[in-house]
């Protein structure tokens, strides 16, 4: 099929690195500061709501602080809903909506912004009206992910006297530490491999890696050869078959 290749320095425009990297911190004497230990730029939180709502949405910030995100949400004509453990949280919000332009007036419950909209306080929780239920957590089962089948290491001894302290993937002698290699599938328990003796093989950690639950033993050992991880000096240090039982394993 013909293709088209595109490089990227003949693409228009300019490669940054940082695409928020234009908003600057509130260092020194800035205008918005309010003193709160953690304060974010307007702009910054302008940025991110009009990225992920739109007008007359609801912006929730359940650690709101010294309300940032209500004053944004407010300029962008979003509803907005803002909760923190901290009592000053409420006076902040007002003095903060009053001094961006806002029609305010401080009743202790209620304070109005623009025409009809309000500022409502409370230190209660609302009322629910999902009939009260308590949350569960849900376990899942990850999907799209293959489920792993470990082999039984406890014939790692049997495989080491038939087989030898070589992997069966690279070829490599392991005889100063065998304990390095793993019992594996020949033919993965996802493709029908059982854990049956003449099923099992052993491979260093690197080919057990790379054999996953993807590859049977013949396909690793290709790969090997393609990569150059299975040198030719090594390939009588492979003692076992092909995978689907096309040869058996030898003893001695």
């Amino acid at each position: 099929m013909p293709r088209r290749k595109v490089y990227l320095s003949e693409n228009r425009g300019k490669p940054v690195a940082n695409l928020w990297d234009d908003i600057g911190g509130l260092t020194g004497n800035h205008q918005e500061r309010t003193g709160y230990p953690t304060q974010k730029p307007l702009a910054l939180y302008e940025r991110i709501i009009q990225a992920s709502s739109n007008p007359g949405d609801v912006v929730l910030d359940p650690f709101c602080g010294c309300a940032t995100t209500p004053v944004a949400a407010e300029r962008l004509g979003r509803q907005w809903v803002g909760m923190d453990i901290w009592d000053g949280a409420h006076e902040v919000v007002l003095k903060r909506l009053m001094a961006d332009g806002f029609d305010t007036d401080h009743p202790d419950a209620f304070g109005r912004i623009q025409s009809n909209r309000r500022v409502v306080y409370a230190k209660e929780p609302p009322q629910r009206t999902d009939g009260g239920e308590p949350a569960t957590l849900t376990l899942r089962t990850p999907t799209g992910r293959p489920q792993r089948y470990p082999a039984p290491r406890t014939q790692h001894v049997n495989l080491l006297a038939d087989i030898g302290p070589f992997c069966q993937g690279c070829g490599r002698d392991y005889g100063c530490d065998p304990r390095v290699l793993e019992v594996d599938h020949v033919l993965p328990k996802s493709d029908g491999g059982t854990d049956a003796y003449d099923n099992l093989t052993l491979l260093c950690p690197p080919c057990n890696k790379e054999k996953r639950d993807r590859l049977t033993l013949s396909g690793l050992q290709d790969a090997n050869r393609r990569a150059g991880h299975l040198l030719p000096s090594n390939e009588g240090n492979i003692r076992r078959g092909r995978a689907h039982r096309t040869a058996r394993r030898r003893r001695g």
